[in-house]
């Protein structure tokens, strides 16, 4: 995927405009806002910020039948890092280089004992605040979902990037939003209560044969 160009989808080469449908309608890929949302017909859907995130979703008769870096859907998270090996770890950089696949790929497998540090968190604090704020633009949807992980998240971006990650926390805002929203909680107009605008990114999608053949099994 790029944010190179706007509305585009590339199938096996051959790049078309969004929205499209494939297989006689099994996939289907539209824009919704910002966003780039592919669905099939058995109900799996993938959603692309634009940005940095992709949201998946799987129909509940999928329970427990699923693996990899989403967990194994069962309800407790806490057995998710299992491995292809069907082992369990504990640590989610083991858990995520058990998951690599072969191929000529950019992932690493960590930082290790040279990882950056954070060395004045408070401007970071103050500024991802508003997604865990009690009297904030989010509070009606605490209740249905823990805003701690995404505040959390959004704390070690912003302060990583020197405080001056405006991206970064805009990013980790929509995720919350997007959350929220996947709750079926309803979201209220909040970006004139922060300083992020509109997104106006824009992107491609490549997708394989393969991966379009895999969609529709």
């Amino acid at each position: 995927m790029s944010r190179d160009r706007r509305g585009l989808v590339q199938v096996n080469g051959v790049t078309r405009n969004l929205p499209i449908v494939l297989n006689e309608g099994n996939v289907s890929i539209y824009a919704t806002g910002s966003r780039i949302v592919a669905s099939t017909n058995f109900g799996l859907s993938v959603t692309y910020n634009g940005y940095s995130a992709v949201f998946i979703s799987v129909p509940p008769n999928y329970r427990e039948k699923i693996c990899g870096l989403c967990g194994n859907f069962n309800g407790n998270p806490n057995d998710d890092f299992h491995t292809p090996s069907g082992t369990i770890v504990t640590s989610p950089d083991e858990f995520g280089r058990a998951w690599k696949v072969p191929g000529n790929y950019t992932c690493n497998d960590g930082c290790g004992s040279s990882c950056p540090q954070c060395t004045n968190e408070q401007p970071a604090r103050d500024q991802c605040e508003v997604i865990q704020a009690a009297d904030g633009p989010f509070s009606f949807c605490h209740e249905e979902v823990d805003p701690a992980p995404y505040f959390n998240d959004c704390l070690f971006d912003v302060c990583l990037s020197g405080n001056q990650g405006h991206d970064l926390l805009c990013s980790a805002i929509e995720s919350y939003v997007s959350a929220c929203q996947s709750a079926n909680v309803r979201i209220y107009p909040w970006r004139e209560n922060t300083t992020c605008s509109e997104s106006t990114c824009c992107f491609i999608i490549f997708i394989s044969k393969f991966t379009r053949n895999l969609l529709t099994t």
